[in-house]
């Protein structure tokens, strides 16, 4: 669900950013095609012993952007810092001097799409495997797919995790940031619907009973109804465990229909 570490894109086609740095750079854009390249040989080798080496050359390529972008605005980044220090520096009264610095180091954060602190530290902890990847560059390691415009059709049982058993606080932020799904209190299962929606024409999903009528899932219900909705089955025991009934829906944009619920 998220393609992008601290504000660096590894998509084909980097989305363009509000603020001073795009990720248009042409370095960037040809270490990231190499990337691309790498992980094509990895999906098609067969070899086990030349696919262990590939992903772990990917992974270092993937260090190896993610350290570039690191070191690319550094300097402007800290220029930036040391302006409102000098500043900083001349008020007396230290409340406003606190409220000062917190409200333009924000600013600065938001100029540069992230948080320079954060984003080293999290470098770190990735180069040294203290903790894993937050990020899936989706578009990354499906390249071949979506150079020929994207799956032909997507079948999935997604995760299904609501926003109020603990979602980290940053990490709903962003979601709210790039899905429509996120409001109230949504589930993941509604984002990865949305998502299946930009790069297949086909989805057929197995998800929760509540779909059909919680008032969290109307933005959600509404994209599957525009983009053809075909089939639903609802059954009690599509699994025989499951705490929550659920139901399976197909929606073909192909077929579009008007429907109302």
């Amino acid at each position: 669900l998220v393609e992008e570490f601290n504000g660096v894109s590894l998509s084909i086609t980097p989305k363009e950013k509000s603020g001073i740095f795009t990720f248009t750079d042409p370095e960037l854009q040809d270490k990231i095609t190499g990337l691309h390249e790498v992980q094509g040989f990895y999906l098609r080798e067969t070899q086990p012993e030349k696919k262990k080496k590939l992903k772990a050359k990917t992974h270092d390529l993937l260090i190896d952007i993610l350290h570039y972008h690191l070191q690319k605005i550094k300097s402007a980044y800290f220029s930036e810092l040391k302006r409102i220090e000098d500043i900083k520096g001349r008020i007396r009264v230290k409340e406003s001097v606190d409220n000062y610095y917190e409200t333009e180091k924000a600013k600065i954060d938001q100029k540069f799409g992230f948080n320079f602190i954060k984003f080293e530290k999290d470098l770190k902890d990735l180069i040294t495997g203290k903790k894993p990847l937050k990020f899936f560059p989706f578009s990354l390691f499906f390249a071949d797919v979506f150079e020929k415009g994207g799956f032909d059709i997507v079948l999935a049982n997604p995760p299904y995790i609501n926003t109020k058993r603990g979602i980290d606080t940053n990490l709903k932020e962003i979601f709210k940031n790039n899905y429509k799904c996120a409001i109230g209190q949504f589930d993941l299962f509604c984002l990865f619907i949305e998502k299946s929606m930009s790069f297949s024409n086909i989805i057929c999903y197995i998800v929760p009973k509540p779909i059909i009528n919680n008032e969290n899932y109307q933005v959600c219900r509404k994209m599957i109804l525009e983009n053809g909705l075909e089939d639903v089955v609802i059954g009690s025991d599509i699994f025989k465990a499951a705490s929550v009934e659920s139901c399976i829906f197909l929606a073909n944009k192909n077929s579009i229909k008007s429907i109302s619920v």
